[in-house]
């Protein structure tokens, strides 16, 4: 799994681990996946409760994901939690 994950990741990638391993198990990764340490790829295992928000935050912070047209409404000053209480009550903004 490792091994196919970096020989599919561009030079510079990066490949995250949200998986758990609960047996002592060695996990080998050949050096040719690295090019015997020519080649920049990046391997970062994390623990995280939920894959899919690490997932999410991943897609965001690398830009391949812009949460922009999702947002219906931007609410902005200090009446803002006022219209959006309005606005979860009533569906519809005043």
């Amino acid at each position: 799994m490792f091994t196919t994950a970096l020989q599919l990741v561009k030079p510079g990638g990066h490949v995250a681990c949200v998986s758990g391993f609960l047996s002592e198990q060695t996990v080998t990764i050949p050096l040719v996946v690295w090019d015997y340490g020519f080649k920049e790829r990046f391997f970062t295992g994390v623990f995280v409760k939920d894959g899919r928000d690490f997932l999410e935050r991943l897609l965001i912070a690398s830009g391949r994901l812009d949460p922009a047209p999702m947002a219906t409404h931007i609410l902005h000053g200090w009446d803002a939690p006022t219209d959006g209480i309005t606005l979860c009550a009533t569906g519809t903004l005043m």
